[in-house]
């Protein structure tokens, strides 16, 4: 949570806080001139120490990269009344609400929290690497419109996409691309390249509805630039080209009388030809 000020006395939680380092700081003996020193007082103050946090460069964003990637900037809230930025005192944020900011237009405890979605229209946010399910990824599938280009870091492995081994996360896509009316374009090349270790991973898939497929041609181009990640060209095609996509087999449906036909036809040709 994060409250603003409003003229007058407005008392937030942390004046208390404030107040004991406040009497600390009357009675140290020299001069502060270091953000460092601030944080040796500060962790120091009262009888529960307090936990300071040094914050790194890291640890700040571009808001203007996050604006033109995965979220928007909206003028109204989810009842669609107009959105003032200078009106909001209380803004709520919740970790697993990505995209999502509940605000107050005053600091009354039992007023209403109205909902802002950032997010941008059509697009979806994979969930984190310790939770990923199939149920996830079947609920993003139901989300996006037909025909569509589901493409991103699912931070998984398989043989499938270019990987030499499959992890937990592979499997779980794996099932997921078991679905008709999907198909994974990957052809197998590598799309990340970690300059560091000298390593290369196939983690950037590419997935799209199977009606769309024929008409793609996916290709990785290896240019180097400021990311690890090598961008990938999706051309959408006039005309479908005559690529063989990996073959898929309903093992829901398993016509057993057709393989035993061709069982026997292939064993009685492998006997003509001894």
């Amino acid at each position: 949570d994060h409250k603003f000020m409003v003229p007058g006395h407005s008392r937030m939680e942390c004046d208390s806080d404030h107040a004991k380092i406040e009497k600390v700081r009357k009675t140290f003996p020299s001069s502060i001139d270091h953000p460092y020193g601030w944080m040796q007082l500060i962790r120091f103050s009262g009888k529960n120490k307090f936990l300071v946090v040094e914050m790194v460069q890291e640890m700040f964003f571009d808001i203007d990269k996050l604006l033109k990637k995965s979220y928007q900037m909206k003028k109204t809230n989810e009842n669609k009344e107009k959105f003032v930025f200078r009106d909001v005192k209380w803004i709520r944020y919740i970790k697993n609400k990505k995209g999502i900011v509940f605000y107050k237009t005053s600091l009354d405890l039992n007023a209403k929290f109205l909902k802002l979605d950032l997010n941008r229209k059509n697009e979806t946010s994979m969930p984190d690497s310790s939770n990923l399910l199939l149920n996830d990824l079947n609920n993003i599938n139901r989300q996006l419109p037909k025909p569509f280009l589901f493409l991103g870091d699912f931070n998984s492995r398989n043989p499938i996409w270019g990987s030499n081994y499959t992890d937990a996360r592979g499997k779980i896509v794996e099932k997921f691309l078991n679905n008709e009316q999907i198909i994974l374009l990957n052809t197998g090349e590598h799309t990340r390249h970690n300059v560091a270790n000298n390593s290369f991973s196939s983690i950037d898939l590419s997935i799209t509805s199977s009606s769309l497929a024929p008409k793609t041609k996916w290709k990785v181009l290896t240019d180097y630039n400021c990311s690890d990640y090598w961008p990938i060209s999706i051309e959408l095609l006039d005309q479908s080209p005559q690529i063989p996509f990996p073959p898929k087999w309903n093992t829901k449906k398993p016509n057993w009388e057709l393989f035993n036909d061709l069982i026997y036809h292939l064993v009685n040709q492998s006997r003509r030809t001894q």
